[in-house]
C-alpha cells in the first residue's frame, strides 16, 4: 500500500491520539494532520502543501459541525477527496444527511483502542 495523507478534524485529543496509534500498531505508512475545529478545515486546505487522500471528519465540532465541513468541501475544489465521517453521534437522520451530501462512509467511534484498529481497516476501504 502506498502512503495514506490523511486530514482528521477531530476535536477530543484522546481520539484523534488513538487514530494515530491504530495506523502505527498496523504498520501502515501514512501522514496524519489533524485540526480541532470545522471552521479551519478549508482555509487548510486552501494554504498547504499538505494534500490529504482522505479526511476523517468528527460530526460534533466546535465553530461548524461536520456535516457543514463536509457540504463546504463537496462544494470546494478539494471536494474529489473522499470523506469518512467517525463520530459517535448515532443519529440516523445525520448519518443519511452525511451520506447523502457525499461522505463516503459513516462509522461510530470505537470504545477501546484495539477497536480503533478493527476501524482503521474500515477506513482504508475508502482510499484502496
Amino acid at each position: 500500500m502506498t502512503r495514506v495523507f490523511i486530514l482528521q478534524v477531530e476535536d477530543d485529543d484522546e481520539d484523534a491520539a488513538f487514530l494515530g496509534w491504530a495506523f502505527r500498531e498496523l504498520e501502515i505508512e501514512h501522514e496524519l494532520t489533524c485540526l480541532a475545529d470545522g471552521e479551519s478545515v478549508l482555509p487548510f486546505l486552501n494554504t498547504t502543501a499538505f494534500k490529504p487522500n482522505l479526511i476523517i471528519l468528527d460530526v460534533q465540532l466546535p465553530k461548524l459541525n461536520g456535516l457543514e465541513v463536509l457540504r463546504l468541501i463537496r462544494a470546494s475544489p478539494h471536494g474529489h477527496i473522499p470523506v469518512v465521517m467517525l463520530t459517535s453521534a448515532m443519529s440516523e437522520r445525520t448519518r443519511s444527511e452525511a451520506l447523502d451530501s457525499g461522505a463516503r462512509k459513516w462509522l461510530s467511534k470505537p470504545f477501546s483502542a484495539s477497536e480503533y484498529v478493527r476501524l482503521v481497516h474500515e477506513i482504508l476501504d475508502v482510499v484502496v
